[in-house]
């Protein structure tokens, strides 16, 4: 009887001691485990669960973790909702960082609101841009701001404040933009290497001035396209910055053999007056 007994006291803590290793933050409505959320982010879902909270009773709750440790997000989610106490009038945003899923989980009080095609179309629409690119920070925010407005709406709370960000012309062509960009700050990027030499290596006094205000202007758009980049996609600041380095370097290697070139000449030309 004793064996049983502690075989059956086994099954039941195997699961208690899986999902123990989520614990609730101080911060009432926001767990992050995987240390992807800024300060501003963690202070923004707490300010705004605890308002809806206070004026609708409806417990808004996010919580991200590394992984789900063998389990699936629908077990570790429903495992979360009691363990942390959200009520049937709640809604928990789980996201899994290194195996790269998420789960919105609504109760039942909620679900004529929080429908399963509209948690669908809010993943796709609001979190998954983002997440794409590694911006967990941005993504969830995101989102989580779209389902916050959704229920304000719904019990006719002001959202003006709150913003939630589509996908914009630059977000949904981005790759393109950043071909463009990449050609284009080659380009650039060739010109205000050769315009250097002219004003610093080789001194051309002829025009000067002119070439100073190309020269500003290269390197102006060169670093309007950088920060441009930036905003796009952060990561691809090191490809875009090698293009630029490349048509650098490149023109250096043709004024280096273009010098050669002119000494050479200038040698044979000296060569024939000793002949004479």
């Amino acid at each position: 009887m004793k064996k049983y007994l502690m075989f059956f006291l086994l099954i039941i803590l195997i699961p208690i001691n899986v999902f123990s290793l989520v614990n609730k933050s101080d911060y009432e409505f926001i767990t992050d485990s995987s240390n992807i959320l800024n300060d501003e982010t963690i202070e923004y879902i707490y300010e705004h669960s605890f308002y809806l909270k206070d004026n609708t009773n409806i417990d808004y709750y996010v919580v991200t973790i590394k992984d789900l440790d063998n389990n699936t997000i629908e077990d570790y989610a429903n495992n979360i909702y009691d363990s942390f106490g959200i009520s049937e009038n709640g809604i928990l945003i789980l996201i899994s960082t290194d195996d790269r899923q998420i789960r919105v989980q609504v109760g039942e009080y909620l679900s004529d609101i929080i429908y399963s095609q509209l948690i669908d179309e809010y993943i796709d629409k609001y979190f998954m841009p983002y997440f794409k690119n590694g911006e967990w920070d941005k993504g969830i925010k995101n989102g989580y701001s779209a389902f916050y407005k959704t229920i304000c709406n719904y019990y006719d709370i002001d959202t003006s404040e709150v913003d939630v960000y589509q996908d914009s012309f630059i977000v949904k062509y981005k790759n393109y933009i950043l071909f463009l960009i990449i050609w284009f700050i080659t380009l650039i990027g060739y010109i205000f290497s050769e315009y250097f030499f002219r004003l610093f290596i080789n001194k051309n006094t002829t025009s000067q001035n002119m070439d100073t205000v190309i020269f500003g202007i290269c390197l102006f758009i060169s670093m309007l396209l950088l920060n441009l980049t930036y905003l796009i996609m952060p990561k691809a600041l090191i490809v875009v910055l090698l293009f630029e380095f490349i048509a650098i370097i490149s023109n250096i290697i043709n004024h280096s053999k273009n010098k050669k070139g002119i000494n050479k000449s200038n040698g044979k030309k000296n060569r024939r007056k000793i002949r004479k």
